[in-house]
């Protein structure tokens, strides 16, 4: 994730999209809105005590346009992947940068849906397994610093006030985004470039999928990575339609130095 934001319908059907396994099935065309103009900064959502780094707002493409007057994450342009695998033979990660005087991590927020033939804000997901990383996993020097991947470490999940849908079906209830919370914790993250690393389950045959970040009249870029576990192999993940690499949302609670920058020109970029 480099420098982003430090302050910060049937059922789905998978299929195998460059690079990683993706959520790409449809119920209505891609946006065809105008672009928006760039997104230079954003103000974090009232959520309690300010987040050390939360870039849910990113996803969000459509305030208050969704079913029930929920916001929306509309795919844009070309896009055609509402959200990467993340159950099963995959992992997902992303990664995040600890400023001068370190964080202490109390907890960890990701965001998934499964898809269902009908609106449900009741979050179906059931189990979350986590691991943090002191530098890419997928060079050999990488190793973790904190968790596995057997170890359910979900205390909470809920309905995180967001749908995925595409840009002609704003309203559609089928993919309902939810937050889940691994909290309790205690990790001491010393200055550096850390790489979250998940995996969920939920209680739908659909999923769960992890929506990307979402920018208006953008082809938004990151650099997020897929595991697939049967060959240890991990890969960039990349839309299919606008063949972007994409970039996955998450909050990280804690304490520690907060620091913020701006997310323009589809692209990361610290604040001057």
């Amino acid at each position: 994730m480099k420098q982003l934001l430090r302050c910060l319908l049937p059922l789905a059907l998978c299929s195998t999209a460059a690079f990683a396994q993706s959520d790409n099935s449809t119920f209505g065309g891609p946006s065809t809105a105008a672009p928006s103009g760039f997104v230079e900064s954003w103000v974090p959502q009232p959520q309690g005590t300010p987040a050390l780094f939360d870039s849910r707002a990113l996803m969000i493409t459509n305030p208050g346009a969704g079913f029930g007057g929920a916001d929306t994450s509309a795919l844009q342009g070309a896009s055609s992947s509402f959200g990467a695998t993340a159950t099963g033979d995959f992992r997902l990660a992303e990664d995040f940068t600890v400023p001068a005087g370190g964080w202490t991590l109390t907890g960890v927020t990701v965001y998934a849906y499964q898809t269902q033939a009908a609106s449900n804000t009741t979050s179906t997901l059931t189990t979350m397994t986590l691991r943090i990383w002191n530098g890419d996993p997928s060079l050999p020097a990488s190793t973790v610093v904190f968790g596995d991947t057997t170890t359910n470490v979900m205390t909470s999940s809920t309905f995180s006030g967001i749908y995925r849908t595409t840009g002609a079906a704003l309203t559609n209830g089928q993919r309902a985004i939810m937050g889940a919370t691994a909290g309790n914790l205690s990790i001491n993250l010393t200055p550096g470039t850390y790489w979250l690393d998940w995996s969920l389950t939920g209680s739908v045959a659909s999923g769960p999928f992890a929506p990307f970040v979402t920018i208006p009249g953008q082809n938004a870029s990151g650099n997020a990575q897929q595991l697939t576990v049967s060959t240890s192999t991990w890969a960039l993940i990349v839309d299919t339609g606008s063949t972007f690499n994409q970039t996955l949302p998450m909050r990280l609670d804690g304490t520690g130095a907060v620091e913020t920058s701006i997310f323009k020109d589809g692209f990361e970029l610290p604040t001057p």
